[in-house]
């Protein structure tokens, strides 16, 4: 009787388990659903990790190639962030990550001086092992989440796939509203925004301001420099 309320209870707690791992997966796709900026989808992930105390704290490190420093941003559990700069010597844990779609356990033993440099600047302690989950938007990598003492290990595969699909979503808009020589917004968002802008003069009852301008002579400097120089001042 004993060995069968055991085994009652474990599988009990088995089945507690998966309905939790189950519910945040839906929570997670609920709260990125519609989302069109890639940094919200970023912070609707991290938060999630936390209130659902799948890891302590979470960094966020964008990968920019050509650059000496990437941005690395610290969400903690209180909502507050911190964003640091991370010299690209720093990459050397996650240069095998660039091509893989699964977490991986970063051990304390064999990379000191990342994890004395991690706890030095953002200040957490001293972990013993860091998970880190890569990001890969249309088979391009993003950079990498890394988890502190993190726990729920096999749903965290499925968590990245929902944040690459919701990823992938934002940035298509992105790059439908602004001009990809620029980066400027183009006109599709200018038609969009400036409706909700006179709608919100109009219930604020303030004066709207809208400016216009242009650069005189523009197509001879083309003629004379060639348009790949144009394109330089554009931008």
């Amino acid at each position: 009787e004993e060995r069968l309320q055991a085994k009652y209870r474990s599988e009990l707690s088995q089945k507690d388990k998966k309905i939790a791992e189950i519910s945040l997966l839906l929570e997670i796709s609920q709260a990125l659903t519609g989302i069109t900026d890639t940094n919200v989808v970023y912070e609707s992930v991290a938060s999630k990790l936390l209130s659902h105390h799948i890891c302590d704290f979470n960094c966020h490190l964008q990968f920019r190639e050509n650059k000496v420093v990437s941005p690395l941003k610290l969400f903690r559990p209180d909502g507050k962030t911190e964003t640091i700069e991370v010299n690209q010597a720093a990459w050397a844990p996650f240069n095998h990550l660039l091509k893989t779609k699964d977490f991986y356990i970063l051990e304390k033993e064999g990379h000191l001086d990342f994890f004395s440099m991690l706890s030095a600047k953002i200040k957490i302690g001293h972990p013993k092992q860091i998970v880190i989950l890569p990001i890969h938007v249309s088979m391009q990598n993003e950079g990498v989440f890394l988890l502190f003492r993190a726990a729920h290990l096999p749903i965290l595969k499925s968590i990245m796939s929902q944040m690459s699909i919701a990823l992938e979503s934002s940035k298509f808009f992105e790059n439908s509203i602004t001009d990809e020589m620029t980066k400027l917004f183009n006109k599709r968002y200018l038609m969009t925004r400036i409706l909700a802008e006179f709608e919100r003069a109009r219930r604020a009852k303030e004066h709207l301001s809208f400016v216009i301008f242009d650069v005189d002579h523009f197509k001879l400097f083309n003629d004379k420099h060639g348009h790949q120089t144009g394109d330089l001042v554009l931008k």
